[in-house]
């Protein structure tokens, strides 16, 4: 593109040429630095939870009631406990999503046990019913991770927890 302008001078009309800049090595080092970042790059690594399964034989390993949470799945409730033994204290329910609660329930029962001993020497029993779906045993799974509890089951339901559940 050319632009002409009249300048009075003694000469007339000055031609002025535009400033014209090529993008082509520009674009090619854009595409370039693209390549590099995408090479060099990691992807994230998918992260498995850790399962640890128990012994086939011999008796279940026996959990004391001062350590031990019971905590009850179903497809529209869940319920916890504090004691494995007997009658159950601080049987309480929550229809789903209500997590705050039962995380709530998780922390006090965890400073009850670290105040009498370890912290890490809590149980949590997971039981989900029939009808549990399964996206509540994996927010369940993630309770677990969140408050940082290291010892805990899933474990089947037996007729006394099906009865509290009702």
């Amino acid at each position: 593109m050319q632009i002409t302008e009249n300048i009075s001078s003694k000469k007339g009309f000055r031609k002025i040429h535009s400033l014209r800049i090529d993008m082509t090595p520009m674009v090619d080092l854009g595409f370039l630095l693209i390549t590099f970042f995408i090479f060099t790059s990691q992807m994230i690594k998918p992260q498995a939870l850790d399962l640890k399964m128990p012994k086939d034989e011999g008796d279940p390993t026996p959990t004391k009631c001062s350590t031990s949470f019971t905590i009850l799945a179903s497809d529209s409730q869940v319920a916890w406990y504090e004691c494995a033994d007997g009658d159950p204290a601080g049987f309480q329910k929550s229809t789903l999503p209500g997590m705050h609660s039962l995380r709530n329930a998780i922390i006090k029962r965890r400073d009850q046990v670290a105040a009498a001993g370890k912290a890490t020497d809590m149980v949590v029993m997971i039981k989900p019913l029939e009808s549990c779906e399964y996206s509540t045993l994996i927010n369940l799974l993630d309770e677990m991770l969140i408050n940082n509890i290291t010892r805990y089951a899933i474990v089947e339901p037996d007729r006394d927890d099906l009865r509290r559940l009702e």
